[in-house]
């Protein structure tokens, strides 16, 4: 005989019971089966969870730069939060943005998903016209920034994104 052992997972309570060879393999053959079943429902779904994302440029005049460009995956959706922080290299006026954004990739490629969503901005006056923005480009996800004319503007983002995908069933 072995002793078995199961603890409810509602009460925390363990049980113990003596059971035959035959019992034993059952309950085995259970367990087994319930764990493989697990890890096929695992391993059909993907998911990656905060991917952290850390990019910098400088600016020059009012020219529309990229920041951030990342290849989406087929199939894919996307929700990122960032924070941008935006320095002028001559007088020190200071932007930051906190921003949510969500993209997805189909077979024709990258789309944004609704507009992206400013959680809060806190800028000088000097730096209140610089701007940021969002958008898809073939199967890539890109973010943009827009300083001032006659001023270097030195970019940073920084954030974390969750993509998720169901796997082909």
């Amino acid at each position: 005989m072995t002793k078995i052992w199961t603890v409810d997972c509602g009460t925390g309570v363990s049980v113990g019971a003596d059971v035959s060879p035959e019992r034993e393999q059952e309950f085995a053959n259970s367990a087994a089966a319930e764990a493989v079943r697990i890890t096929a429902e695992l391993a059909r779904i993907k998911t990656t969870l905060n991917i952290q994302v850390d990019a910098r440029v400088r600016t020059t005049d009012a020219t529309i730069t990229e920041l951030l460009r990342k290849t989406l995956a087929p199939l894919t959706g996307y929700v990122a939060r960032f924070e941008l922080i935006a320095v002028d290299a001559g007088n020190g006026a200071v932007k930051v943005i906190f921003a949510t954004v969500a993209a997805k990739r189909l077979g024709a490629g990258a789309l944004m998903i609704g507009a992206p969503v400013v959680l809060s901005t806190h800028a000088d006056a000097a730096a209140s016209a610089w701007t940021v923005s969002a958008s898809a480009s073939g199967d890539d996800f890109v973010i943009s920034v827009t300083g001032a004319a006659g001023r270097t503007i030195d970019w940073l983002i920084y954030g974390h994104v969750t993509s998720f995908a169901p796997s082909a069933a």
